[in-house]
């Protein structure tokens, strides 16, 4: 939730959703069936996140097409029956 209350601050409508399903280990095939897509931002953890991209990507949460960081974007489009990653963005660490 403080994640996604950042990201609702800085470029969202201040609406923020508690959705169930989306805990590390659940079950991605059965939370991709309801998905809202209509310009719609999920946060949430790892793995979960990361098999969720894959799954929308290639059927298989396991491809491991995204290797995310904390705090990763990315953005996944779907064009009739397929999708694809439009962009992401990582941060990387910096030490001074």
């Amino acid at each position: 939730m403080e994640t996604a209350q950042i990201f609702t601050d800085k470029i969202g409508n201040g609406n923020i959703h508690e959705l169930s399903g989306m805990a590390p280990n659940d079950d991605i095939k059965k939370f991709a069936k309801g998905l809202d897509e209509d310009n719609t931002m999920y946060v949430g953890h790892l793995p979960f996140m990361g098999k969720l991209v894959s799954y929308l990507t290639t059927g298989d949460e396991n491809a491991g097409v995204v290797k995310f960081t904390n705090s990763g974007v990315v953005c996944v489009e779907k064009v009739g029956e397929n999708s694809h990653i439009e962009w992401f963005l990582m941060p990387s660490c910096v030490s001074i």
